[in-house]
């Protein structure tokens, strides 16, 4: 396990492109995004851009590759020239991820999708929503998601993905898996703000409250020996996550991380009340424990009991002997952002 260090503050590194740099603005739409009129404006008013861009609207898929085809294909070519605008979470965050990563793309987040911890990252609140603001007062900064490897416990690869924000294992993936079931979501879309806030906090608790702990092994198996061999000791937890951001939903800082860091940050609950997905975000996220882990480390554990695991709104299945291999990304995607220390 990554020993917790103190990096103190660690300047945000920004690009020296502009926004006038730009041809091509790609649109990404969901028709099922969780505050689809707040999205739905904030697309017609880039629609309005078209004086300034060759402007495109794009469906996302469910099918991730499906989505990073139709990206690709709107960026002509030419994606050092191409602002990619993601209209949603549900799971298609990375798809833009993987088509702006290390390529001179941009990528710009709108107020939209279910835990949209990317715009509230990168935007403050009197700007997100408001592409107009944000065109006039944005700037480009340069950052490296988080990659995420597991493979089974033979070895075989079972997931990978990339991260610009964060992503979970344990309770609050469980919280995340109840909120993206089509009942939930179906009962949630008739809904004013505070109904639907207070059904997130009363399924999301449930649900996490209800997530059994799990067990993990810290580095890597030496596969020359048998499980019985293997001593490594094991640590229980309820949940574990891994950040490359300093500001959740309106609740603080992750300790002095920003967007753009050189580090990322491992989370766990060894001081919180089991009050649920809400309580964890609300008591975690304003710096009270964390671990800085620098560039250039590496992160492996095994999971030894099932549990379940979430990034972008999307949710997986753990099961016990999958393996975890953490490590930033070598190339760069250029986010879009209207902080000085994103």
């Amino acid at each position: 396990m990554v020993e917790s260090v103190n990096y103190g503050q660690v300047e945000p590194r920004f690009s020296d492109r502009v926004i006038e740099d730009y041809e091509t603005l790609i649109i990404t739409e969901h028709g099922k995004v969780t505050n689809r009129e707040s999205a739905e404006k904030q697309i017609e008013v880039l629609k309005s851009f078209e004086e300034f861009f060759d402007v495109v609207t794009i469906k996302t898929s469910a099918d991730p590759l499906v989505t990073r085809e139709r990206i690709r294909q709107a960026q002509g070519g030419k994606p050092e020239l191409s602002i990619v605008a993601m209209g949603t979470g549900d799971g298609s965050t990375d798809s833009a991820l993987y088509e702006t990563l290390g390529n001179g793309a941009l990528f710009y987040k709108l107020r939209a999708g279910n835990a949209n911890n990317i715009g509230r990252a990168c935007f403050q609140l009197w700007y997100r929503g408001n592409p107009e603001l944000i065109f006039a007062r944005g700037r480009i900064a340069k950052a490296k998601p988080i990659v995420c490897t597991v493979t089974d416990e033979n070895g075989n690869p079972k997931y990978e993905f990339l991260a610009l924000d964060e992503f979970e294992v344990g309770e609050p993936s469980a919280a995340t898996r109840k909120l993206n079931h089509p009942d939930v979501r179906d009962k949630k879309e008739s809904l004013g703000f505070v109904k639907r806030t207070l059904v997130d906090i009363k399924v999301s608790s449930k649900a996490a409250l209800e997530s059994p702990p799990f067990s993990v092994k810290w580095g890597s198996r030496d596969p020359t020996i048998t499980t019985e061999q293997d001593e490594r000791p094991s640590v229980n937890y309820r949940a574990l996550a891994f950040s490359n951001i300093g500001h959740i939903a309106k609740l603080g800082r992750i300790k002095d991380i920003h967007m753009t860091d050189s580090k990322m940050v491992q989370l766990n609950n060894q001081s919180r009340s089991r009050l649920g997905s809400m309580a964890y975000y609300g008591h975690f996220f304003t710096g009270q424990k964390g671990i800085d882990i620098p560039d250039g480390v590496e992160i492996d554990f095994d999971v030894l009991t099932p549990t379940v695991m979430d990034r972008s709104g999307d949710d997986y299945d753990v099961a016990a002997g999958d393996h975890f291999h953490l490590s930033r990304s070598e190339e760069e995607v250029l986010v879009y952002t209207t902080r000085r220390k994103p």
